[in-house]
């Protein structure tokens, strides 16, 4: 008979480090129908569960904080993506995305944004008969 070496148990007393969560990085930001270059949105302040604080939206020489939330989303095929809610902390912004791409480490959200008045909460005025809203995507690489 062969001697078989005797299995060690090692147990830990200290919790495992969260894993990240999949949008808790830095993404690139194109806006419009024109995908016009609109800098980097960091969501790498996203916590495992989704929730973002603190995240950052660097286009130009303007670093606006964003707020907001990733939300795990059954497909109608069964699957899975996530919906992703931000909002900058002054309430003038938010943008509405889905998780349409997620495969080899690309990552790409699609969807919309809309400006409001911090005085009253609606929509901003760009022209006299247009609101100031868009088409909003981020990629990651």
């Amino acid at each position: 008979m062969q001697n078989k070496p005797a299995l060690e148990k090692s147990f830990s007393t200290e919790a495992a480090e969260p894993k990240p969560h999949k949008l808790a990085q830095e993404f690139s930001v194109f806006i419009n129908g024109s995908f016009d270059d609109d800098g980097i949105m960091d969501l790498t302040n996203m916590d495992e569960n989704g929730r973002l604080t603190g995240g950052k939206h660097h286009h130009g020489t303007a670093h606006d904080t964003i707020n907001g939330q990733a939300t795990k989303i059954i497909t109608p095929l069964g699957g899975s993506s996530f919906a992703l809610s931000l909002q900058k902390d002054d309430n003038t912004a938010f943008y509405n995305g889905l998780l349409v791409v997620d495969e080899n480490n690309k990552l790409v959200v699609v969807g919309g944004y809309c400006l409001k008045d911090p005085d009253d909460g609606r929509p901003k005025v760009a022209l006299a008969a247009a609101q100031d809203e868009g088409v909003w995507v981020i990629t990651k690489p």
